[in-house]
């Protein structure tokens, strides 16, 4: 399985083009990400057949780490080859976004700046996987 994080808003802060590039070599051998950077309407070009696509929405589920792990493994057994996930420009997702996702995830209660959204998103991808894994990188 593959993921893709699809947003309007750029990441240019440096320290966190760092902080994604990490976890983006982090998940390479197990759910390798790509960031991609679209204009409002370009979001429909950018979903593989067959994905799974989430946006990511304050309003959506608020999962747990563990319940992220377990989507993951439950998108795994349906043989999905990819994952999508849509993050907003400022003003939220745009009723296409949302008209084209299968579900919508909160991040946090809290809003979060786009390029933030980007790195933690990347980072709970991780954890997931470690989760999956048995890794000891997740704590309860």
């Amino acid at each position: 399985m593959k993921a893709r994080i699809v947003s309007s808003a750029r990441l240019r802060e440096p320290s966190l083009q760092e902080r994604f590039a990490y976890y983006q070599k982090l998940l390479r051998n197990r759910l390798p990400v790509e960031l991609f950077q679209v204009k409002k309407s370009g979001v429909s070009s950018l979903l593989p057949k067959r994905s799974r696509v989430i946006a990511l929405d304050e309003s959506g589920d608020a999962l747990t780490s563990r319940e992220m792990a377990a989507r993951l493994t439950t998108f795994e057994r349906q043989n999905i080859p990819s994952l999508v996930f849509i993050i907003g420009e400022a003003d939220g997702l745009t009723d296409h976004e949302r008209e084209v996702a299968d579900e919508s995830w909160s991040l946090s209660k809290l809003t979060l700046p786009h390029q933030m959204c980007m790195v933690m998103l990347a980072e709970q991808l991780y954890r997931s996987t470690a989760i999956q894994r048995n890794e000891p990188y997740h704590r309860d």
